[in-house]
């Protein structure tokens, strides 16, 4: 199974969507023999976890013209930079701040 990975000019899926998205591939990628193209990372995280649960057999993202081969246990052997880390890098971002607020909060009060 081939899926592209373009994060602008992909199709959105979202989040109540993503089981819906699934199982439309599932059950329509044999007779269709297509590759889906997709923007958001809820629906390649969901294809990564079919991968590892053995529902579906190979899986393969493209993503700037580079493969991505995902391993049984739906992982990649690499991860390129700007590749679905979107939400990550705002959760870091997050705990990065929140963190160096903490630290001035404490500093002023004098704790």
């Amino acid at each position: 199974m081939q899926i592209i990975y373009e994060p602008i000019e992909g199709k959105a899926i979202p989040d109540g969507k993503v089981e819906e998205e699934y199982n439309y591939i599932l059950n329509n990628y044999e007779l269709l023999k297509q590759s889906w193209v997709y923007s958001t990372e809820n629906i390649i995280q969901r294809l990564r976890l079919g991968r590892l649960r053995g529902e579906i057999d190979d899986l393969t993202i493209i993503f700037n013209d580079e493969r991505l081969e995902i391993t049984e246990y739906g992982s990649l052997l690499h991860w390129p930079n700007g590749f679905c880390d979107y939400n990550i890098n705002i959760c870091q971002s997050i705990l990065l701040d929140a963190m160096s607020k903490h630290k001035v909060n404490k500093l002023m009060s004098g704790g």
